[in-house]
């Protein structure tokens, strides 16, 4: 696995999804275009993150992605 996919997939273990609003001015943006200030994917569902998660462990992707990690 290459550095950058490496770095996505912790990500999407970390946040749920690979691209998460890691900024407060995001969140902003989104209140002032009239959107949902935290987006409906795995940001404002923590089970969903956990679940992600589970599915890493039990298919071992988990282990895949963090030994690339040194």
């Amino acid at each position: 696995m290459l550095v950058p996919h490496q770095k996505t997939a912790l990500k999407v273990l970390e946040a749920g999804h690979a691209v998460p609003l890691d900024k407060e001015s995001w969140e902003n943006l989104r209140e002032k275009v009239g959107i949902e200030r935290i987006p409906p994917n795995a940001s404002s569902h923590p089970e969903a993150i956990e679940e992600i998660r589970k599915i890493a462990r039990k298919t071992g992707f988990d282990k895949l992605v963090k030994s690339k990690e040194e």
